[in-house]
């Protein structure tokens, strides 16, 4: 099979064509920072997910790490209701995944199913949101740039040079 990694979605699908990929991960993270979503056939991914997404129950923003429900929320819970919402991919982070054979991985964004807004309480949203809140304080706010291989990360404000 060929390389592993970041791919983009024309590529994953001739993959798919030539059964090199037969399944994709449609994966969303929940409020614990794990990965949920639905495990679907390559030729699935294709001839569905691909154009209309896939949908999930709202359950999985509204329970704890044991998978338990938790009482309170606003989004969803018992007395409300679970209802489904619309995992839309983001192709941006289509990836091959090297350590589960023949699988790919992409990430969603959540849509409420009736309105088409996105779902505010998703991380993803959350975190948008919040750099959203943040560029006026920091202008040049942007994706931290990758170190050169070999380079160690330094935390902000910490220098690493050696000192005289």
């Amino acid at each position: 099979m060929g390389s592993t990694g970041r791919v983009d979605v024309e590529d994953l699908l001739a993959r798919i064509e030539a059964r090199e990929i037969d399944t994709v991960l449609v994966a969303f993270c929940d409020l614990q920072g794990r990965l949920v979503g639905k495990r679907v056939t390559g030729r699935f991914f294709r001839d569905r997910v691909v154009a209309d997404g896939i949908d999930a129950c709202s359950y999985l923003l509204a329970v704890d790490v044991d998978m338990t429900p938790v009482p309170g929320y606003q989004f969803a819970s018992w007395e409300r209701g679970y209802g489904d919402f619309a995992c839309r991919p983001d192709f941006s982070t289509l990836r091959i995944l090297p350590w589960l054979d023949r699988t790919a991985l992409v990430l969603c964004d959540l849509f409420d199913e009736h309105s088409g807004e996105p779902v505010a309480v998703s991380p993803r949203q959350i975190l948008r949101a919040q750099l959203a809140r943040a560029r006026p304080h920091a202008p040049d706010l942007r994706r931290p740039r990758r170190a050169r291989p070999g380079t160690p990360r330094a935390p902000p404000g910490v220098c690493l040079r050696a000192a005289s």
